[in-house]
């Protein structure tokens, strides 16, 4: 699949994807390694499990910080969240974001895992798929599973349009210098070509979305780089410069 998607796409479409790959195997080697350390036998107290993963920085998705008031025993949201109802019978949304600190959309995708998703661990009242500022939250005490260790699947969060925007833009930039030796490459070969046959080229070429504006963009990026030259009494017509 990797291989498939570096031919589709090009190997700076998948250089994060690889790394990411690369970061689990070692990640691997080093628990097992630790494992079978005489330092896991002799200092990891009885019956304690530890799994660490080295990420290398700029391949993994980051998170804006944010300050949240952790109790002691844990370092999760949905934990956090749920710590709150061992001295509270019933919490509104509002209580829990006072409580806890956490950011607005943030805990509105915890609250949504834990009260409405597969496992509800919480009740939400009144009942629904999205979590309100007026909803409230109660223990669900009937609540069992057949397993010591359970997981929660987190929601996903909802795009908006600008990061939608802004992905898209990011996206772009990944792929421009794609675009440009896909744009030099095929007047290397035609030396002399119309824009409209240019760009119908590229598009058959390239496999990932495109729009015309931004191909546009890439070629004007080249005739200023003195790659390519407009024809001078037909600008809609490129020469390919040697």
């Amino acid at each position: 699949m990797m291989l498939q998607l570096k031919t589709e796409c090009g190997s700076q479409f998948t250089n994060k994807l690889e790394g990411m790959f690369k970061d689990i195997e070692l990640s691997k080697e080093i628990n097992e390694s630790f494992k079978q350390s005489s330092q896991a036998r002799t200092k990891l107290p009885s019956g304690i499990e530890m799994s660490v993963h080295v990420l290398t920085t700029g391949y993994w998705p980051t998170y804006p910080p944010m300050v949240v008031r952790l109790p002691h025993e844990l370092n999760v949201y949905q934990n956090v969240v749920l710590m709150l109802f061992n001295d509270a019978q019933k919490l509104s949304f509002q209580d829990i974001k006072d409580s806890t600190g956490i950011e607005d959309k943030e805990l509105r995708r915890t609250l949504q895992s834990i009260a409405c998703g597969k496992v509800r661990a919480l009740q939400k009242l009144p009942k629904g798929r999205d979590v309100e500022d007026d909803d409230s939250f109660i223990l669900n005490e009937g609540f069992t599973a057949p397993l010591y260790r359970i997981k929660v699947n987190a929601i996903q969060m909802k795009e908006t349009v600008e990061e939608n925007t802004s992905t898209t833009e990011r996206v772009f930039q990944d792929r421009q210098y794609q675009v440009d030796a896909a744009i030099v490459w095929i007047m290397k070969t035609r030396k002399v070509l119309s824009h409209t046959l240019l760009i119908t080229e590229l598009f058959q070429q390239l496999k990932f979305p495109l729009k015309p504006a931004d191909l546009k963009k890439r070629i004007e990026s080249l005739i200023d780089r003195e790659y390519l030259e407009r024809v001078k009494n037909n600008p809609q017509i490129y020469n390919y410069l040697a």
